[in-house]
Parts: structure tokens; C-alpha cells; sequence
């Protein structure tokens, strides 16, 4: 993760370490590819960035199927537990969006929108445990306020603000 932080905020090795001010449309999309990855919507969160706009087919659900998800008849969408994300998804992308709910177009599923966040169930059963402790070894709180090196751009007094990711299909 460290390698990624500095790709991405210092520019690369040698690059001496500057201070990024995001500001311009998609500026989250740090490598341009136009996928949102961990790294960027943590950067993202960690600077105070509001809500984003992602293109639904760039994200790789893998081999994700029915057998994975719950259906919800009240909603007409299907439901996948963070848990289970890891166990389903491509790493990337369970690291990413996390659990969520889908819905199934044309025999083809599509993530919907949901909050990007690091909050913490705290409740005393099995699964809400292990989604808490996932959750606090991703949480950027953690790496960029504790862990890391001081130069990269992100003062220590910063908190991970959580913002909404749109889905557009």
C-alpha cells in the first residue's frame, strides 16, 4: 500500500513529496483508468472530496452469481454481505465497494450505489466481528493518522470523510 500512496500522491520514486489539493471533476480517479480503486476513494475520503460518479461496467464483479446473493423482495434487489464480498468478489473490487446490493438487468447484474465508508457494526455475532476487524485493517484512519510516514501529503489531524458512490450504467 505504501508503493500506491506514493505512486499516486508524490507522482513517483524520486518525486519529491508535494501537497495534493483536490478540485477538478473526477480528480479522484488518480491513475485515469477511470475505475474507482481503495487507494483512491480512500485519498478521496481523506481529503474531504463529496460524492462521485462511477461507470457501472468498469467495475469487476468476477464470476459473481445468484448462488452468492440474497434476494430482497421488498426491494426487488439482491443483497451481498461485506463478508461474503471477500469471499466472491476479485480482491480489488471487495476491498473497494465492499458488500452491497445488486440488482439483475438483462441476466446481467449491476451494483447499485451505496455510501463509501469504514463504520463499525459492534455487535457481538460472528460475521458483524469479522466485517469490523476487515473494516479497521482497511481503515484509512488507521494507516494515513497512525501508521505512516509523515510526508505525503495528508496532515495528521485529517479524518476520513465518508461520501456517496453513484453508479451509472
Amino acid at each position: 500500500m505504501n508503493h500506491a500512496v506514493h505512486a499516486f500522491v508524490e507522482g513517483g520514486p524520486g518525486d519529491p513529496p508535494k501537497k495534493r489539493k483536490i478540485t477538478q471533476k473526477n480528480s479522484w480517479d488518480l491513475n485515469g483508468d477511470g475505475k474507482l480503486q481503495k487507494i483512491e476513494g480512500d485519498l478521496w475520503g481523506m481529503n474531504g472530496g463529496g460524492d462521485i460518479t462511477v461507470d457501472g461496467n468498469l467495475i469487476d464483479l468476477g464470476e459473481l452469481s445468484i448462488e452468492d446473493l440474497t434476494f430482497e423482495k421488498g426491494t426487488n434487489r439482491y443483497l451481498l454481505k461485506t463478508v461474503d464480498a471477500f469471499t466472491v468478489l476479485p480482491y480489488e473490487t471487495a476491498s473497494t465497494y465492499g458488500g452491497g446490493y445488486f440488482k439483475l438487468i438483462n441476466g446481467k447484474f449491476q451494483m447499485q450505489s451505496s455510501e463509501y465508508d469504514y463504520m463499525y457494526r459492534l455487535n457481538l455475532n460472528f460475521r458483524d466481528i469479522g466485517r469490523d476487524i476487515i473494516n479497521f485493517i482497511g481503515d484509512p484512519n488507521i494507516y494515513f493518522n497512525l501508521l505512516r510516514p509523515r510526508p505525503y501529503g495528508i496532515p495528521r489531524a485529517s479524518m476520513f470523510k465518508s461520501f456517496n458512490v453513484n453508479i451509472k450504467y
